[in-house]
């Protein structure tokens, strides 16, 4: 196979080789999470919308959409043509 110091060196290479597949994975893996993450407030930021322009109260909006009621607060004065 070679010398020691090729053999040291291609067990180096290797391990570096194994640890970066393994970051890019891990990160991928969190990049993922937080892509559904995202995707979830989305969709519920939609349906709270939706259910403030059926007239639903924010507090039963919040109940059900799992939103923070001042997130909920914030969507309805937006809609209402207020600031974000």
């Amino acid at each position: 196979m070679g010398t020691a110091a090729e053999k040291l060196q291609w067990s180096i290479n290797a391990a570096r080789e194994a640890a970066l597949e393994e970051g890019i994975e891990k990160g991928m893996e969190k990049g993922i999470v937080k892509g559904m993450e995202k995707g979830q407030q989305e969709a519920m930021l939609a349906i709270a919308k939706n259910l403030l322009q059926y007239g639903m109260e924010t507090n039963r909006v919040s109940e059900l959409t799992g939103l923070s009621l001042d997130e909920v607060k914030k969507l309805a004065l937006a809609m209402k043509g207020g600031t974000k």
